[in-house]
């Protein structure tokens, strides 16, 4: 099999895998709106709120956060600042962006590995969340973090080892400022 027959496998198989972390971080969102709203009806009209609300909340909010970095990797979109790197040749930004990538790769796989341990200990000990009328456990929210971060550093280290799956064209927000000035090309990113 050659490397652009694998490589177009791998990238599928990875943008399957980002479509489901995105959905599902998109339903955990519209649960913590719908969990909101009941929160905020409840106390307005029963004066009665629910129970750890505001723990489901930041548990959610973890996942929101966590889940969809592989996907932004891979389109792209990650914050970045480029205002230095935008006046070297393009050769400079591409090894520049591979340094990027494999930094990342190393302080997130990090990260992953530490969040890993985290959300074991708090599995194996059975922590519930501070102050939690419903005795939630934390567990669930601590594995979020390094299912993100592991999914974003296997992204990573997949752009680093196939460079044709990196996205093209670098900074989105200055090409569509210079497609929308009639200077440049507005191509699409590679997948």
């Amino acid at each position: 099999m050659s490397i652009d027959r694998m490589a177009v496998r791998v990238v599928n198989g990875m943008n399957a895998v980002d479509r489901a972390l995105v959905v599902l971080a998109q339903v955990i969102l519209a649960a913590l709106m719908v969990l909101t709203f009941v929160n905020v009806i409840g106390r307005g009209v029963f004066h009665e709120s629910v129970p750890d609300s505001l723990i489901f909340s930041e548990m959610m909010m973890v996942a929101i956060v966590f889940l969809p970095m592989g996907y932004v990797q891979s389109v792209g979109e990650h914050l970045e600042v480029t205002v230095l790197s935008d006046l070297f040749s393009l050769r400079v930004q591409k090894a520049l962006f591979a340094v990027g990538l494999l930094l990342g790769f190393l302080v997130f796989g990090l990260m992953t590995w530490l969040g890993w341990l985290s959300a074991y200990e708090a599995f194996q000990s059975g922590v519930d969340k501070f102050g939690s009328v419903l005795y939630i456990p934390e567990w669930p929210a601590r594995m979020m973090i390094p299912l993100g971060l592991g999914w974003w550093c296997l992204r990573m280290l997949v752009q680093f080892l196939l460079p044709r799956t990196r996205p093209e064209g670098g900074n989105t927000e200055l090409r569509q400022a210079l497609h929308e000035a009639g200077v440049g090309d507005d191509k699409p990113f590679r997948q």
